[in-house]
């Protein structure tokens, strides 16, 4: 996600103008109007490290604000532009979902199994028509339990 993005969403989400996003971050309006440019623009400037912070910093405000009133799906939104736009962030997030993942196998909830490569066609209908009778017999079973 590039820096005009970024704050076009930010202020977006914020409520905010260009000129109000600017008063918060204590830079001058024209300051502001300089990092929405287009990157392609001779005035474009990028953002320091440390407004893009406090950019991101006022997000996890609203997010909180939208935790708070359930709206779960906004939070999740802003995140996700949190994590495009900080490297750690993402990693932080990358590792969480790593977790999750693990959390999940050890709870008994194995991934779909994968289908392997074939050389042939006749090789994958054979494992196809393999897989369709595994997943029959494991049906009949479970209905013979359960009746």
């Amino acid at each position: 996600m590039d820096q005009r993005d970024f704050l076009r969403i930010a202020k977006r989400e914020l409520g905010l103008t260009y000129p109000g996003l600017a008063g918060k971050l204590g830079v001058a309006p024209r300051t502001m109007d300089k990092w929405a440019m287009d990157p392609a623009s001779p005035d474009h400037r990028a953002m320091p490290l440390i407004a893009r912070r406090f950019v991101l910093h006022l997000l996890d405000e609203c997010k909180r604000g939208h935790l708070a009133g359930g709206d779960r799906a906004a939070a999740e939104t802003l995140e996700a532009v949190a994590a495009q736009v900080d490297g750690d962030r993402l990693a932080a997030s990358l590792r969480t979902f790593d977790a999750l993942q693990r959390s999940a196998r050890s709870l008994g909830h194995p991934s779909p199994r994968a289908k392997p490569a074939f050389r042939t066609m006749a090789e994958k209908n054979r494992w196809e028509r393999d897989e369709e009778i595994r997943i029959a017999r494991k049906l009949r079973a479970q209905a013979t339990r359960v009746g």
